[in-house]
C-alpha cells in the first residue's frame, strides 16, 4: 500500500523518509480530495492505521471534524489552489488540530498540528476574563444595590475613617441630625457632635477600632427623651454604624414588664382559688359523698325505699358537683397554661373496658358498645385525662340519644394517630351548632333542657388539644352523632 501511494504522488522513497520523519501529521490528498498519503503523525493524531485511510474522500475519513464552514473553507483552498490555515475541532478523539493547508500540483498537503492544549488555555483566558469581568460588574452592581438600600433605610447609617471622619452618611441620617450631608462629609464625627466627646460614645469608638469587634449598644438622651440603639461595626478604613430611635419599643418593654407582673400576680390568685377550690371544696364534698353511699348500703337492706332514694340523690348530686369542680380547676389550669400531663403507654381496648365497668354503678354503660380492635398500637396520653376525655363523651352520647339505644365505640390506626369515635342515636345536632359545640358554655338550642353548665365538651377539647391532638363532631338530624378524637401513637 504505501508503494502505491509513493506512486500516485509520484514520491521519491528518501522524500517519504523525510515525511515519515516530521513530528507534526502529514496528510496528502489528489485533485479529487482522496488521501494518498498519511505519515506515522497522522496516524497518531487520528488514531486510525494509514491502510483504512488512503484512498478515501478527506470529508469522508474525517466526516465528524468537517463542518460546513470547514467544508466551504477546504474547497476554496482546493479550487483557488491558495495555502490557509485552518482550524477543526475532531469530537472522536476531543482535540483541536491546526491545519496548514499547501496547494501542489497534484492535489493539496495537508499538515496537521494538535493545538488542543493551546485552545485549552485560550478557553480558560477567554472563561478567566469574563468572570473577572461579571464579577466587575456584579460588584458594581452589588455598590449600586447597596447605596439604593443604604438610601432607603429607614434607620440611620454613617461610616467613619479611622480618624473618625465622616466618609458616608445616608439620607435618614441626615434627616435625623438635621444636618445637609455636604457639612458632615470630611469632617470629624467629634467635631460635628462636640458633646460626645469624653462621653461612652467616644469610648465606644475606641474599643472598637482597638479590638476589631462589633459592638451594640441602648442610651437614653435626654435632650429629646429618647431611647437610642447603635451597632457599630469596624471596617478596613475605620468604622461603619447605623442607629435607630428605640424609644417606643422601650416603652413597650416597660408596659410588658408591668402587665406581666400583673399577670403573674393574677397567675398567683388564680392558684389560690383553684386550691381553695380543690381543696376546700371537695374535702367537705368527699365527707359528704362518703356519707351519702354509706347510707345507700345501709337503707338498702332495710326496705326504707323513699330514704334510700333519697340517699342516692345525694350521691348522685355529690359526684355531679365534684365533676363540675374538676372541669372547672381543669379549664383554669388549661387556658392559663399551667395543665401538666403525666404521658404513658395506654392500651386504649383494655383502658375502655375497663372504665365501662368502673362507671357501671353511675351510667347505664350496658348500652356501650366497644368495638376496639385487638392489636390496636398503645396510645401516648395521661391515663386521668383519658378518662375523662371518654367519660365526658360516653355521658354526652347516654344523656342526649334514645334510651335503651346503642352508643357505639369504634377505634382506628391512621397516620401515626389513633381515632376513637363514640357514635350515638339521638336526635341530631342542627347544623349552625356544629361550629360552635365545642366552645365554653356553649348548649345546642331546642331539644329537652338538660343539667350541666356547658363545661363538658369544651374540656374535652382542651384535655384532647393538651395531648397535641383534635376533637370533632359530625351529626345528621333525626339521626345521631358522632364525636371523634385523635391520639397520638406511642413509639417504639
Amino acid at each position: 500500500m504505501h508503494g502505491d501511494a509513493q506512486t500516485a504522488v509520484g514520491l521519491e522513497p528518501h522524500l517519504a523518509e523525510i515525511l515519515e520523519s516530521i513530528t507534526d501529521a502529514v496528510i496528502i490528498l489528489n485533485r479529487e480530495g482522496t488521501i494518498v498519503h498519511m505519515n506515522r503523525a497522522a496516524e497518531r493524531l487520528s488514531q486510525r492505521p494509514r491502510e483504512a485511510m488512503i484512498g478515501r474522500p478527506t470529508w469522508e475519513a474525517f466526516a465528524e471534524a468537517f463542518t460546513p464552514e470547514l467544508l466551504r473553507q477546504y474547497r476554496r483552498a482546493a479550487e483557488e489552489r491558495v495555502p490557509m490555515t485552518l482550524e477543526a475541532y475532531y469530537p472522536p478523539l476531543r482535540v483541536w488540530v491546526e491545519v496548514h493547508v499547501s496547494p501542489w500540483s497534484g492535489g493539496l498537503t495537508l499538515l496537521c498540528t494538535d493545538v488542543t492544549a493551546r485552545k485549552r488555555a485560550e478557553e480558560e483566558r477567554a472563561e478567566a476574563l469574563e468572570r473577572e469581568q461579571q464579577a466587575r460588574a456584579q460588584a458594581q452592581e452589588a455598590m449600586r444595590r447597596m447605596e439604593t438600600i443604604l438610601e432607603s433605610m429607614t434607620d440611620a447609617f454613617f461610616a467613619l475613617d479611622a480618624q473618625a471622619r465622616f466618609v458616608y452618611v445616608n439620607r435618614r441620617a441626615a434627616e435625623i441630625w438635621q444636618i445637609d450631608r455636604s457639612r458632615l462629609i470630611g469632617r470629624s464625627v467629634w467635631e460635628v457632635f462636640p458633646q460626645f466627646v469624653g462621653s461612652e460614645m467616644q469610648e465606644a469608638y475606641r474599643e472598637i477600632l482597638h479590638n476589631k469587634q462589633p459592638l451594640a449598644i441602648e442610651f437614653y438622651y435626654p435632650p429629646t427623651d429618647t431611647w437610642v440603639s447603635l451597632r457599630a461595626y469596624p471596617t478596613e478604613d475605620g468604622i461603619a454604624g447605623y442607629f435607630m430611635d428605640i424609644t417606643q419599643r422601650k416603652r413597650a418593654e416597660e408596659e410588658r414588664e408591668r402587665l406581666l407582673a400583673d399577670l403573674q400576680e393574677a397567675n398567683r390568685a388564680r392558684e389560690d382559688i383553684l386550691r381553695t377550690v380543690s381543696h376546700d371544696l371537695r374535702n367537705p364534698l368527699a365527707s359528704i359523698l362518703g356519707q351519702a353511699e354509706l347510707l345507700e348500703r345501709r337503707l338498702a337492706g332495710v326496705g326504707a325505699e323513699r330514704e334510700l332514694h333519697s340517699a342516692e340523690t345525694i350521691a348522685a348530686s355529690a359526684r355531679r358537683m365534684n365533676t363540675m369542680i374538676q372541669d372547672l380547676v381543669d379549664m383554669a389550669r388549661s387556658e392559663s397554661g399551667q395543665l401538666r400531663l403525666e404521658r404513658r403507654r395506654v392500651d386504649l381496648r383494655a383502658f375502655a373496658s375497663d372504665l365501662k365497668e368502673r362507671l357501671a354503678a353511675t351510667l347505664d354503660t350496658a348500652r356501650i358498645d366497644l368495638q376496639v380492635p385487638e392489636g390496636l398500637p398503645p396510645l401516648l396520653a395521661d391515663p386521668d385525662r383519658l378518662d375523662r376525655i371518654l367519660t365526658n363523651l360516653w355521658t354526652n352520647a347516654l344523656k342526649y340519644s334514645t334510651p335503651g339505644t346503642p352508643v357505639t365505640v369504634h377505634a382506628r390506626l391512621e397516620d401515626g394517630w389513633v381515632i376513637t369515635s363514640v357514635t350515638d342515636r339521638g336526635p341530631g345536632i342542627p347544623p349552625e351548632d356544629l361550629p360552635r359545640l365545642f366552645q365554653r358554655y356553649f348548649r345546642p338550642r331546642g331539644g329537652e333542657r338538660r343539667e350541666g353548665v356547658g363545661l363538658g365538651l369544651y374540656i374535652t377539647r382542651m384535655l384532647v388539644e393538651a395531648h397535641g391532638g383534635r376533637v370533632w363532631a359530625e351529626s345528621q338530624l333525626g339521626v345521631g352523632s358522632t364525636f371523634s378524637f385523635s391520639l397520638p401513637v406511642a413509639e417504639g
